[in-house]
């Protein structure tokens, strides 16, 4: 792995001057890929993780709230959480990381309550307290091996499990937002995300990502969904307030 100073000198540039290219073919849609490879480990995690990442988030904010905000900056607190990891080992440092933020915030707080509520155990047993400090514990090449994850896991259930079973692709719970924002709650949407406004966001920037799924010319969907449980959010605010 390059060092970062030479992944900032070199890809940073190389990020900023490579055109967009939305609708060209995937393999040739390498602005994010070289923005990313110019960032460090907390950086890279926030970017991938979030839906309003480094390049987005200033433009998603109205002027007012960034003056309010005063220069805070979200990745703050995941930087926090990576100084407080007491392990020297980079990949370590982000699990703990996603452990505090992602874990807690999202997962536990979708995923697990809705199959729980129907009653399925989607992922309880991992969460004991015995198997969280013994991952923790274990060096990363226990982990990750080249693009292999969960090396460990897989191997302590060969023979337990069928290989195909353990070596197939991971199999996640996505929905369909992109033809939902396209058709099914096109007109719903539209009604919130475009048709009001608030203090907080930015009514160009909103339009734009809007405008850019709607032409087919990228796909914006997880931004319009966080806009549209925003805006919702809102007006719930303001109806218990009035």
């Amino acid at each position: 792995i390059l060092p970062l100073s030479i992944r900032q000198l070199v890809f940073g540039p190389l990020g900023a001057l490579y055109p967009s290219l939305y609708r060209a073919p995937r393999y040739l849609r390498a602005k994010s890929t070289l923005r990313r490879m110019a960032f460090d480990f907390v950086e890279g995690y926030f970017e991938s993780m979030s839906t309003f990442g480094h390049f987005d988030k200033p433009s998603i904010l109205s002027p007012d709230l960034k003056r309010k905000l005063g220069g805070y900056e979200t990745i703050e607190l995941f930087r926090s959480y990576f100084r407080n990891a007491r392990t020297d080992d980079p990949l370590s440092r982000i699990q703990y990381v996603d452990i505090k933020t992602y874990l807690t915030d999202d997962i536990l707080a979708k995923v697990d309550r809705t199959s729980m509520a129907n009653s399925l155990e989607v992922r309880c047993p991992f969460l004991d307290h015995r198997i969280i400090e013994l991952a923790a514990s274990m060096p990363s090449q226990l982990k990750v091996r080249g693009d292999n994850g969960k090396y460990i896991l897989k191997q302590a259930l060969r023979g337990h499990l069928p290989d195909e079973i353990i070596d197939r692709q991971k199999m996640g719970f996505g929905t369909p937002l992109p033809d939902w924002f396209r058709n099914g709650i096109r007109d719903f949407a539209q009604t919130y995300i475009v048709g009001r406004e608030d203090p907080f966001l930015s009514k160009s920037f909103v339009r734009r990502i809007w405008d850019d799924h709607q032409a087919g010319i990228r796909d914006t969907s997880w931004q319009l969904w966080n806009v549209l449980m925003f805006r919702l959010w809102l007006e719930g605010n303001r109806s218990k307030g009035s």
